[in-house]
């Protein structure tokens, strides 16, 4: 490939990644304020036929090592390479199905304090500003009922992460994601 051929490829792909990601930015947002959102999984699966697509990872891995590519369309190259690796975990399909449900439940998770449904923000304010310490200890463990509810989910998503990034040939999956 040419460096006009290399650059071309970045810009396309980084703008369909792009793109993406503000669907996914929305969807999430929409979801934490309770309004209607596009389904995160189906975003989530087709940002996935992107990065685990192994074709456009063998061209990132060429544009690096390309002696026909300027310096700075290598340093992007390497910056999506680098993605498109911890991608490898974060969207295998068991992984990214577990995390969007566990996103989901935390997003749509609602503490009580005081008999009633607050915001985060509310539960934050209370921390901050209530005299009662009564209300404040309620608010400090609001959330507790959600995370014995997703402590188990969470603690296979942490195996199952190990478990890509040895097969990737890291330690663990803090050890790939440091070494990226």
């Amino acid at each position: 490939m040419s460096d006009i051929d290399y650059k071309e490829f970045l810009e396309q792909l980084e703008a369909r990644l792009e793109k993406l990601s503000i669907r996914l930015g929305r969807a999430m947002y929409n979801l934490s304020i309770g309004e209607e959102a596009e389904d995160i999984n189906e975003i989530q699966r087709k940002r996935s036929e992107i990065y685990l697509d192994p074709e456009n990872f063998e061209k990132l891995t060429q544009a690096v090592h390309s002696s026909a590519i300027d310096p700075l369309s290598r340093t992007a190259a390497n910056r999506l390479r680098r993605s498109f690796t911890l991608n490898q975990v974060n969207l295998h399909p068991d992984v990214f199905e577990l995390q969007n449900a566990l996103r989901q439940e935390i997003i749509r998770f609602k503490p009580l304090v005081g008999g009633a449904e607050v915001s985060r923000a509310e539960v934050r304010e209370i921390l901050e500003k209530e005299d009662h310490e009564r209300l404040r200890r309620e608010a400090f463990y609001s959330e507790l009922p959600l995370a014995v509810k997703i402590s188990g989910r969470v603690l296979k998503l942490i195996k199952l992460r190990r478990d890509i990034a040895r097969d990737l040939g890291a330690e663990n999956y803090p050890e790939l994601v440091l070494s990226l």
